[in-house]
């Protein structure tokens, strides 16, 4: 259970408006039932460089089964086609690198 209190602060995607976190689900569970499976994942402090961006699971760490991949790829893809499409017909590299951090400023929570 010391896993538990470390990480309880973490956020977790409610699907609604409230702000939930591991705690809360850890709250709500059988304390027998909670077991820790180790998953090597690395998080990104940028997720992108000059023509390149990360969106989905490659810049999202997530628990597969949580179901929550296919949604945030979809999400990801929506924010950065948005930001996108506002960039002029030419963009210069630092037109991009502005988009790509406004798309990454908006998801990174998630």
């Amino acid at each position: 259970m010391a896993m538990c209190e470390e990480v309880k602060d973490f956020p977790i995607v409610s699907g609604g408006d409230k702000k939930l976190t591991l705690g809360d689900m850890f709250a709500w569970s059988d304390k027998d039932l909670i077991s820790k499976v180790m998953l090597e994942e690395k998080v990104f402090k940028t997720w992108y460089n000059c023509r390149t961006v990360l969106l989905g699971d490659a810049c999202h760490k997530m628990s597969p089964s949580g179901g929550a991949g296919a949604s945030n790829a979809m999400h990801d893809a929506i924010a950065l086609a948005n930001r996108i499409n506002g960039l002029p017909f030419h963009p210069i590299a630092s037109e991009i690198e502005a988009a790509f951090k406004e798309y990454q400023d908006e998801r990174i929570g998630w």
